[in-house]
């Protein structure tokens, strides 16, 4: 790929098979193959595993412990998505005004949407839900004016939760990255916090 002059990046999928080994990760991915960036997200459901890798407790805190480590050895080399924006947009909204929503990063939010390679309009590029339409056959405007209004529903667990008015709902393809879920299974607002 390099030779043929493609830009590369890489992409780890974690979960409870792998999470604290992100410094080996890196030493191979920046050190070892010298590929300039690396993005990051959990094992869900959508990549269709079969057995249970999704993260626990013991991992999510493995990992507040482990991102600031690696982000000081690779500055600005893993690329700030996946668990560790959730848990940056987790400490953001836990003080925000019910209501206010423009923090969270990810495109089922409703503030945001995925233009794929055929032109098909999504709210996610992982999930790809129904096309709102296709921006080489209509306006781009038309299809985002049109997503906005239909909107996207709430997974059931997010109708009760508490913070329901802050969050714009659990995604859909990441049923470990909910604060509401980290909390029930004894995570603390002090931990996310410090």
């Amino acid at each position: 790929l390099r030779e043929a002059g493609c830009p590369l990046t890489a992409r780890s999928t974690l979960g409870q098979h792998n999470i604290g080994h992100l410094m080996e990760a890196g030493k191979v991915i920046f050190d070892q193959l010298q590929i300039p960036c690396c993005g990051i997200n959990l094992v869900t459901k959508v990549h269709g595993v079969k057995i249970n890798l999704e993260p626990t407790l013991n991992d999510f805190r493995k990992l507040l412990r482990e991102f600031p480590v690696i982000f000081q050895r690779w500055p600005n080399r893993f690329l700030a998505d996946g668990p560790w924006m959730s848990f940056l947009s987790w400490k953001k909204f836990l003080n925000l005004p019910s209501g206010d929503k423009s923090l969270h990063p990810c495109t089922l939010s409703g503030r945001r949407l995925c233009v794929m390679s055929n032109g098909d309009v999504v709210h996610c590029s992982v999930l790809e839900d129904a096309p709102g339409g296709n921006c080489l056959k209509m306006a781009l405007r038309d299809i985002w004016f049109a997503m906005r209004q239909k909107g996207v529903g709430f997974a059931p667990e997010c109708l009760t939760c508490e913070f329901k008015g802050r969050c714009p709902g659990r995604c859909n393809c990441s049923d470990g990255m909910c604060l509401a879920r980290f909390l029930s299974l004894g995570g603390t607002v002090d931990e996310l916090l410090q």
